[in-house]
This record gives C-alpha cells, sequence and structure tokens, in this order.
C-alpha cells in the first residue's frame, strides 16, 4: 500500500477542526458538502488538495492548530462563508500571522486548490450519460444507491427498507404501474405518496430525476468509479459568496485560545472515494435515524437490507464480527424491450 496515502486529518479541509466539535456542527458540515458539486466536494477531500495544505505546512512551519485553520478556511470558501478577498485577513487574525505571510498562503491556495481544474478534469472523465434502467443492469451498485434521507415502506415487506433507486422504482411501479405516464402523474406521486411526501425538496428533485429518467430514458450522469448518480443539483449549483463581518482593524487583537486539539493517527486508504466513504461511516448519528431506531428497535433486526450502502445505525458493532447475509433486491426492473 502506497505510504504517501497516510496524511493526517487536519490537512483535509471537511474533516478539519479545533476545539471540541459538537455532533450537530459535524453533520451540518456534511449537510453542505453535499450541495456542492462533485468537483467541489473533491476540492475538499481529495488528497491532493490536503498534500497542498501540507505543502503550506511545511512552507510556513505552521502547527497542527494552524495548519487546521488554514484547512477550515479553504472549507468555508467553498461553503460560502468567507470572500476570496476577505482570505488574508481572516487568516492573519485567526492563526495569528502577519498579514504578508497571510498573503502568501491565500495565494497558494487561490493557485494549487480554487483555479486548479485538473479535479475537474478527472472527475468529467468519469462520467458516463446512461437512462437509470440502463445503468442499473450495466452497473448494479447504482440500484442501491440510496437517494433520500429515511427508510420507505413497500407494500410488500412488512418493515422498512432503505431509500435506494431500485426500493424507490418498486414503489413508484406498484403504486403507478409500468406503463410510461405524463410528468403530471409522476408529480402527483412526487407530492401525495406516503413515502414522498416528507421528503425535502433536495431529496424529492433527486427522486423526481430518476422517475422521469426512468419514463423517459433520460439520460444521467453516472460516475463510473463510485458507480453513482450524480444528479444535476449537485453539477450546476454555484458557490455563494458571504462576506464575514470582521476588518483589517480586527487583527490588533490575539485569538482566543483553542480548546485540546484532537490527536489522531494518519490512516491508510487507497483512493478519495475509500477515504470519503469511511469518513461518512463515522459521523455521528442524525436525529431522525435516531428516532426511527427507537420506533423499530424491537424488529431491528429484522429489517430488510436491500442495498450493500448502510445508514449509521446500521453498521455493526466492533465485538460482534457476525454479519448477517443480505438477501435479494426487492425488485425487478422492465426488461428491456
Amino acid at each position: 500500500m502506497n505510504t504517501e496515502n497516510k496524511i493526517e486529518f487536519y490537512f483535509f479541509p471537511i474533516v478539519a477542526t479545533y476545539g471540541n466539535e459538537s455532533s450537530a456542527s459535524i453533520l451540518a458540515k456534511w449537510d453542505k458538502l453535499d450541495t456542492l458539486s462533485e468537483t467541489n466536494k473533491g476540492k475538499l477531500t481529495s488528497q491532493k488538495t490536503a498534500e497542498v495544505i501540507k505543502r503550506i505546512n511545511y512552507t510556513f512551519n505552521l502547527n497542527p492548530e494552524q495548519i487546521s485553520i488554514v484547512a477550515i478556511t479553504v472549507r468555508s470558501y467553498y461553503f460560502g462563508e468567507i470572500a476570496l478577498e476577505d482570505m488574508p485577513f481572516y487568516l492573519a487574525k485567526e492563526i495569528p500571522i502577519d498579514l504578508a505571510k497571510a498573503k502568501e498562503i491565500s495565494q497558494m491556495i487561490i493557485q494549487k486548490i480554487i483555479n486548479d481544474d485538473s479535479q475537474e478534469k478527472a472527475y468529467q472523465s468519469q462520467l458516463e450519460k446512461l437512462p437509470i434502467e440502463v445503468a442499473v443492469k450495466r452497473y448494479p451498485e447504482t440500484g442501491e444507491q440510496l437517494i433520500t434521507s429515511d427508510y420507505i415502506k413497500l407494500k410488500s415487506f412488512f418493515e422498512p427498507v432503505r431509500p435506494s433507486i431500485k426500493n424507490w422504482l418498486s414503489d413508484y411501479t406498484f403504486n403507478i404501474g409500468i406503463s410510461n405516464h405524463d410528468p403530471i402523474v409522476r408529480g402527483n406521486y412526487l407530492f401525495k405518496n406516503e413515502n414522498a411526501q416528507k421528503l425535502s425538496a433536495q431529496d424529492r428533485d433527486k427522486l423526481s430525476q430518476i422517475l422521469k429518467s426512468f419514463e423517459e430514458k433520460t439520460p444521467l450522469a453516472i460516475n463510473t468509479n463510485t458507480r453513482q448518480v450524480v444528479f444535476s443539483t449537485a453539477i450546476n449549483q454555484e458557490r455563494p459568496v458571504i462576506k464575514p463581518s470582521f476588518a483589517e482593524s480586527a487583527l490588533d487583537g490575539q485569538s482566543a485560545p483553542r480548546q485540546n486539539y484532537p490527536s489522531e493517527k494518519p490512516q491508510t486508504f487507497q483512493s478519495d472515494e475509500e477515504r470519503l466513504s469511511a469518513w461518512r461511516q463515522n459521523l455521528p448519528l442524525k436525529e431522525t435515524l435516531e428516532n426511527n431506531n427507537n420506533t423499530n428497535q424491537s424488529g431491528a433486526n429484522n429489517i430488510r437490507f436491500s442495498s450493500t450502502q448502510k445508514f449509521s445505525v446500521e453498521k455493526p458493532t466492533v465485538k460482534n464480527n457476525f454479519q448477517r447475509p443480505m438477501p435479494k433486491n426487492v425488485i425487478d426492473l422492465r426488461k428491456e424491450e
């Protein structure tokens, strides 16, 4: 395994932190990440970005707490929480460091991270345009992709199932039928169906794209590396800019002392996708999933796992190495004519 993949977590903008971060703050951060384009997600999670930040660390001889602030600043830029022109002043205040060096750091961030299009080119080369039926048949993992946030109910099963693409299509075809339907029929399903009524606007938009592709054979962008649908909302979304309220005069004061900085050992991953998947598995449980787990606690072991992609509540405990075999997918898609 390549030893260069061993790199401290605080070089990665999405997981960099200082002090004690609450579960709510962690989840909010990852929710924001999910609203970004795939390219901008890569800017916050990739090995390449972490290596740039590591180079900044060595160039300016920063300690772990200080370089984490640099990584957090990169994250804040992509989250629309800091304007590019304010970045040097923010760094100078928060590290703290003199303004001239802060401008040098900002320039490295702009040149090596923000203006670097190599990740965009690499990402675009992984995309393939396919209708959802073709995609699921060519890449079976695509059908297991979770596209909404909570379990759904299928008429043919007693227990809730994961909100995977195949399960949503199963619910759709069971309730609406397999004939082609116009947008009005799909719209009624998206807003009046028992499972769809509780969806957020973002989740409903994802489901709408899946159903449109299913009915009209419209192509969707499929990442052939991760075998997942890349939804157009994530592709087209632009980063908003929100300027911070501090001015250059704020640099005169010193930042408040930081809390204890967490100690983490470098982890080794074969790819950015493997690293991102591991991080997601260790996220705190969302309240909706905790409530769902409590409600179904007595029957939790009987939930039909139609997908290899898991919610956090479904992860096995460390001391229990037994894994129950996964049953087959709950539906068969329509055969190609």
